[in-house]
């Protein structure tokens, strides 16, 4: 997101960006107060998300035939495809908002 913000400029990354922070400051709040979020409550959060990615499908049509897409616009498809797996924190906290930890875990032993 970061890298098609640079390069293209358009406030759709940015606005995921802040949309999938802010969900995790909620997810972060609400697990910490042990609260669950309603069936609404994460359907109202997949309807921002494909607001968002519908917004920047728009603004960046996909090129009809095999020719090349854009970076933005493949990065766009890949939300669309994996919503419900980026979205996952929402509905079950066990599901973390990154897997640094798992990373970290792994990293050391690939080394040696």
């Amino acid at each position: 997101m970061l890298y098609a913000k640079e390069t293209t400029g358009q406030p759709r990354a940015q606005a995921m960006s802040d949309f999938l922070l802010n969900t995790n400051k909620l997810c972060e709040a609400a697990r910490e107060r042990q609260i669950v979020f309603s069936a609404d409550n994460v359907r109202a959060c997949r309807t921002g998300y494909d607001d968002i990615v519908r917004e920047g499908e728009r603004a960046n049509p996909a090129a009809s035939g095999r020719v090349k897409q854009s970076t933005t616009v493949n990065l766009l498809r890949r939300f669309r495809q994996y919503g419900d797996a980026v979205l996952r924190l929402v509905g079950d906290f066990a599901v973390p908002f990154t897997n640094n930890t798992d990373e970290r875990a792994v990293r050391m032993p690939k080394v040696k």
